[in-house]
């Protein structure tokens, strides 16, 4: 039974011979869960932890299903990976809040400084800052607090719609179901109560359209119609879990209980919905959440700001420019226009947007403007007017600002010998070292939303017996005692790569260094090629991918045959070709046509005969006369043709035909290879075994 994963190519399996399968890529989750443990055990030796590095698809292997497994099965709980939109993907598997323990990290520079920083902050992923470049626009950005506030409402807004749209669409799929039961079982589903449809034909006067109060009153009422009918689909969705097990006169007792109307007055529309239909259901619900929130907040946010018009005393020091006609509408969209204030430390300014009609989430910013204006007006009066428990008011607020409100971490990278990104250590090393300060000050005396959480670097060519290892330690380390000398303590530090951890003669980390006053700092590994299997030098690790595909046609040809394009391939006598169903627009290079690249298939391995196609390779699977060739005698039509990789059940076979050696036979890496297979042509298949 095959169960689709995180994409339309990704699927779990136990058994992964598949003759309707084109071509595929096996994942074996017991090999990544030792290479995992062995990491691990590393990692421990030196006192680090690991960060399993999932970036490039996870290295070709499946980057969201990967780190869930790893998750499940190994307690893994630190990711990292190369950009923002891999971090937010790897997110997405594990969201916030319920996974604020799951860390996330990006290795690459962040792109369009500074705005990008709101979405790191509002996903909970931490950030590589790559220079003083990069330094600096976070020192911007984290002053901008308003801003920042105002983003994270827009981020949570937008979300929360694309949420609330995911889970109309599958209670669509569940009424779906529920409507052809019901059909199929004699029961008429079909409805004319449908208030959304009939207020849009009958209800609303065109002529009387300025009354928008009026209109949204309408929406509202045909909103809570529709509502219960969403409420009574979740319930069918639920309901009709178990009913494909019932018995067909058990399935009609249920059905007739789901088809029950609900004690609120709604409409069928949903149990014979179009997509349109659905879709303007959609909207009146959230447009109807969206009015009564406004109406509850807005009467709040125009007393607060009322009452600064009369406050001058205490409040001087805050130019008013906020008039009793406008703030009498703040937070409401009905009249299609919006109060935007600036920071609390300059003048308010007020802008009059453009009429844009009623809209689901406009106005959100309004409201939340206004409670920081409050809230900023409240702290004002406890630091202007004083008092005997001004101090432990201040305390408190700062305590619960703290507590409640995110913050982005940020690391220093340091080039130490990469020569790629990061802060210099052989010059304007005391430059970098008062940025990291200023950036720490930021987040301990002005609480900016931003958090110091540790120095990375990494190894440029961590292979035994290599002095430059121990050269860039050097490095790293003297930086790092620099900044915690400037009273900047570092909460983490991470350094090897899988290279660096696993290479047991090159002693070049000292576990010492992690020790400093305040709290010791903890270090990190990041591991993504041992994980899969891709570091041949050590022997402890096992082969993870296999690249198979399937015998299609097999034919023999006469001397002075050819086979492929250019003739590449001129047979010398009678000779049985195969035709396998693989080529380099699946991502099986090219480079390996014409005898270098080599296919198991019926525990022997046979060589491509000619030119690689897009589609298809051909293999020479022997004379027909040759009374040795007992294997490729019997070669048929949809046998297994392992490309590369494991092609038995036992965890320590690595394949007839190892991915390190075609890596090595064409001068690349092995995750150049499987980072190259086409997701929309191969199937990825995750095995145990």
């Amino acid at each position: 039974m095959m169960m689709n994963g995180s994409n339309n190519n990704t699927a779990v399996r136990s058994d992964a011979k598949d003759e309707d399968i084109r071509a595929v890529h096996r994942i074996r989750l017991s090999a990544i869960r030792h290479n995992f443990g062995v990491v691990e055990q590393a990692a421990a030796s030196q006192k680090c932890s690991v960060i399993t590095v999932v970036k490039a698809d996870a290295y070709g292997h499946g980057a969201r299903l990967t780190a869930r497994h790893l998750v499940d099965r190994c307690g893994a709980s630190a990711f990292a990976v190369a950009t923002l939109e891999e971090a937010i993907w790897i997110r997405k598997e594990f969201p916030l809040p319920q996974h604020a323990n799951i860390r996330i990290m990006v290795l690459g520079p962040p792109v369009n400084v500074p705005r990008c920083f709101d979405q790191y902050l509002h996903h909970g992923i931490e950030v590589m800052v790559s220079g003083m470049e990069v330094a600096e626009a976070l020192w911007q950005w984290s002053r901008d607090v308003e801003g920042i506030k105002l983003s994270m409402v827009e981020s949570a807004a937008s979300e929360s719609k694309e949420q609330a749209l995911a889970d109309v669409q599958g209670v669509s799929e569940a009424v779906a179901m529920r409507s052809v039961m019901l059909q199929n079982n004699g029961i008429n589903v079909h409805s004319s109560n449908d208030p959304i449809k009939s207020m849009g034909e009958h209800e609303i006067d065109k002529g009387d359209i300025s009354d928008k109060a009026g209109i949204v009153r309408k929406v509202s009422d045909a909103a809570d119609a529709a509502a219960g009918d969403v409420i009574t689909a979740v319930a069918d969705a639920e309901l009709l879990k178990n009913v494909g097990q019932q018995p067909v006169q058990q399935q009609m007792n249920m059905n007739v209980i789901v088809n029950k109307p609900p004690t609120v007055a709604c409409s069928a529309t949903l149990s014979h919905t179009s997509g349109q239909h659905l879709a303007n259901e959609v909207r009146n619900i959230l447009l109807q959440q969206k009015t009564y929130m406004y109406q509850k907040q807005a009467s709040v946010a125009a007393n607060a700001m009322a009452a600064a018009e009369t406050d001058t005393e205490s409040l001087s020091s805050i130019p008013r420019a906020i008039s009793p006609s406008v703030s009498s509408h703040a937070g409401s969209s009905l009249d299609g226009s919006v109060l935007a204030v600036s920071s609390i430390d300059a003048a308010p300014v007020v802008k009059a947007m453009p009429t844009v009609g009623v809209s689901c989430f406009k106005g959100i910013e309004d409201v939340a403007r206004g409670s920081r204006i409050s809230q900023k007006r409240e702290e004002r009066k406890v630091l202007t007017n004083g008092g005997p428990d001004s101090s432990a008011a201040t305390a408190c607020f700062t305590q619960k600002g703290v507590q409640h409100r995110r913050k982005l971490r940020w690391h220093a990278l340091v080039d130490s010998g990469m020569g790629r990104l990061g802060f210099k250590t052989d010059f304007a090393v005391d430059a970098s070292v008062d940025l990291v300060r200023k950036l720490y000050l930021m987040e301990v005396e002005r609480d900016a939303p931003i958090e110091f959480f540790g120095m990375v670097t990494h190894m440029a060519d961590a292979n035994e017996g290599s002095k430059f290892t121990r050269t860039q330690m050097k490095k790293f380390v003297c930086l790092l005692e620099q900044v915690r000398k400037a009273d900047v303590p570092v909460p983490t530090c991470s350094t090897d790569n899988s290279s660096a951890l696993l290479t047991t003669n090159l002693k070049h980390f000292d576990p010492e260094f992690l020790k400093q006053d305040q709290a010791d700092t903890r270090g990190f590994v990041r591991c993504g090629g041992a994980i899969y299997g891709q570091r041949p030098a050590f022997k402890q690790l096992r082969a993870v991918s296999t690249l198979a595909a399937r015998v299609r046609h097999v034919a023999t040809v006469k001397p002075g045959d050819s086979v492929g394009y250019d003739r590449a391939y001129v047979a010398h006598s009678e000779t049985r070709i195969a035709t396998i169903s693989i080529g380099f627009a699946d991502g099986y290079p090219r480079e390996l046509g014409n005898g270098v690249g080599r296919v198991s298939i019926r525990g022997a391995t046979f060589a491509v005969a000619g030119n690689v196609c897009m589609d298809m390779l051909m293999v020479d699977l022997g004379n027909v006369d040759d009374e040795d060739n007992d294997i490729g005698s019997k070669v048929q039509v949809n046998d297994e043709a392992v490309l590369w990789g494991p092609d038995t059940d036992d965890p320590e076979n690595a394949g007839l035909v190892r991915l390190q050696d075609l890596a090595s036979k064409l001068k690349t890496t092995q995750s150049a290879l499987t980072c190259g297979l086409d997701l929309m042509r191969v199937k990825r298949i995750l095995v145990e075994n």
